[in-house]
């Protein structure tokens, strides 16, 4: 009879150790997943500010090397047809405010790109904080797996979404700017 009681309290020892190691299992497991979970958001709001940081300064440098292709190009052009300076002096203006009203689409739009990123990033470390919430909860291992492969999924998904909608702005500051250099080109002379 002691042998048996004995021998109950082991397995109750060995079920406590168990869940215990399961438990400290388990609460590594969603660290490391709300860790990787952070690091993910950083690095992807990292990019996206270093490309729309890129962006910027290409179109900056295109704008500067326009602005001056253009000048230089219609002083050229007047000497060469004999147009008088004034009429040239014109052109350059008409072609300096073509680049002058795009280069504020582009701006307006790169600040939409940027608050696009910043809500990527604050929704995701919003949504992060309640992953975290889940995986504390998880009492198996396989639950911390389901829990973080639910995170990857959503952190993809934001991602894709974000990224769609930051092309999505490319392309309409892009349409309006050409928009705005073909009214000031077509604009009478």
């Amino acid at each position: 009879m002691a042998d048996i009681r004995q021998t109950e309290r082991d397995m109750s020892q060995a079920v406590r150790d168990a869940t215990r190691k399961t438990a400290e299992q388990t609460t590594r497991a969603a660290r490391a997943a709300t860790d990787a979970g952070a690091e993910t958001t950083r690095l992807g709001a990292e990019m996206l500010a270093r490309n729309a940081e890129t962006i910027q300064q290409a179109w900056d440098t295109g704008t500067k090397i326009a602005s001056q292709f253009a000048e230089q190009s219609m002083k050229s052009l007047a000497s060469a047809f004999g147009v008088p300076g004034e009429a040239g002096r014109k052109q350059s203006t008409r072609n300096l405010q073509s680049v002058a009203q795009s280069g504020t689409v582009i701006t307006s739009g790169m600040q939409a790109i940027s608050c696009e990123m910043v809500e990527f990033a604050r929704k995701r470390m919003e949504h992060n904080m309640e992953r975290v919430d889940a995986l504390t909860k998880c009492r198996t291992p396989h639950d911390v797996v389901e829990a973080q492969t639910e995170f990857v999924r959503d952190n993809l998904e934001d991602f894709v979404q974000s990224t769609r909608r930051i092309a999505e702005l490319a392309l309409q500051m892009a349409d309006e700017a050409s928009r705005r250099i073909d009214e000031v080109s077509s604009a009478p002379r």
